[in-house]
């Protein structure tokens, strides 16, 4: 099925629901925010080229084959889509293993089990009205698709991303950071849960120079001032109100960056 998008503003802002025909599926890996993938990061992404965009798959795993099922789960309400590398090698893996998906950047989801709940742990942090209003303005962003961008699922960086220091509240700032660390030598964060994949993960992020050269590839910002707060930022704890205004600043100002970007690519 193909999704018509109109091209302004207020798309990148719309809700992207979990049901599109008759599957369930994870909002930031669905049809919908696949044809976004696929019109923008043809324009910015390197690596863009070297991954069947075109021709996305399910990959449910078969233990007893070792290969990737191109089916639906239909019992599930979090199917995925991915990308495939068309030459495995180039990411030294084997054919048809080496793959993207999309990534939800900034989690703010209301959640009835309270350790997912990313968003009730900050509100409860805060006590100003204003920045509990700003925060529901963050959780409003959740499912958009200026919140969603393309991320490795080969060597399991969203693992790395929902754990963070050790906090587990799935940061952004923090993950960049994490990337940062990466290529100023620090590489264990990054590779901690890649498994039998670390090789092919650390032969991905070879294809680009530095933090600020993912940043750009993946995210589409190309400000290096934004980027360094975001990675002091996501050192720091998030313990009281001053850090949740902090964190909640940081992901407003990466909407709209993202938003002006998107729309000049």
């Amino acid at each position: 099925m193909k999704w018509e998008i109109v091209m302004n503003n207020d798309y990148l802002r719309i809700d992207i629901q979990s049901k599109q025909g008759d599957i369930e599926y994870d909002s930031d890996s669905s049809p919908k925010s696949w044809e976004h993938y696929n019109r923008n990061y043809q324009n910015k992404y390197r690596l863009y080229s070297d991954f069947d965009f075109d021709n996305l798959e399910f990959a449910q795993w078969d233990g007893k084959t070792i290969s990737y099922i191109n089916a639906p789960d239909i019992n599930s309400d979090k199917n995925r889509l991915f990308a495939f590398a068309t030459n495995g090698t180039l990411f030294d893996a084997n054919p048809h293993v080496f793959r993207i998906g999309g990534e939800t950047d900034w989690d703010f989801k209301q959640n009835s089990y309270w350790q997912k709940n990313k968003f009730g742990k900050l509100n409860n942090l805060v006590t100003d009205s204003n920045i509990k209003e700003r925060l529901e303005g963050c959780k409003v962003m959740h499912h958009t698709l200026l919140n969603f961008s393309i991320m490795p699922a080969t060597g399991n960086m969203q693992g790395v991303k929902s754990e963070g220091y050790g906090d587990s509240l799935d940061r952004f700032d923090s993950f960049v950071s994490i990337i940062d660390d990466y290529y100023q030598g620090e590489n264990e964060i990054i590779l901690s849960k890649a498994r039998g994949n670390r090789k092919s993960l650390i032969k991905y992020l070879t294809y680009f120079e530095d933090v600020y050269d993912y940043f750009e590839q993946h995210y589409f910002i190309n400000d290096e001032d934004f980027i360094k707060r975001l990675v002091e930022s996501g050192k720091k704890n998030i313990e009281n109100q001053n850090d949740v205004e902090r964190y909640v600043s940081l992901a407003e100002d990466y909407w709209e960056l993202k938003e002006k970007y998107i729309m000049n690519l």
